[in-house]
């Protein structure tokens, strides 16, 4: 299977962090966040205030997201995680790191490289650009 391919300092962070977490067997999940401020603050009191139902929560998180989701800067990291706790259809071997990752996203990631660079984790594409998951124009075709 043809997937992203993972640069030399990224993978030996990878491999500095498998050796930080006590995992028989570490897997890399990729993980991205961004910081939302206050953008979801008065959903949140909504949610407490007025008792609404997960559903209806989100609903709403998912409606405001794709209004403004596009302002979030989003960040890429890796959670290590144990193997053994996630089924093989959804963990990729990538060299010498095991990510957990669905076998169609890792293909839809053909031709980036997972890369580590000033402290910081980024896929970069053909066209040399820095892409996170949320960026990856690949990744939001449906």
């Amino acid at each position: 299977m043809k997937t992203f391919s993972v640069s030399d300092s990224a993978s030996l962070e990878i491999q500095r962090l498998f050796r930080e977490f006590p995992c028989i067997e570490p897997v890399a999940d990729l993980c991205e966040s961004a910081p939302a401020g206050r953008m979801f603050d008065d959903l949140n009191a909504q949610f407490f205030e007025n008792n609404l139902p997960m559903e209806e929560m989100k609903t709403r998180v998912t409606e405001r997201f794709s209004l403004e989701g596009a302002r979030l800067e989003f960040s890429l990291g890796i959670r290590v995680v144990e193997r053994a706790d996630y089924p093989p259809d959804l963990l990729c071997q990538n060299g010498d790191v095991a990510f957990l990752i669905a076998r169609e996203v890792a293909e839809r990631l053909r031709g980036y490289c997972l890369t580590f660079e000033d402290g910081e984790f980024f896929f970069r594409g053909q066209n040399n650009m820095r892409y996170t998951l949320f960026s990856i124009p690949e990744l939001r075709e449906k």
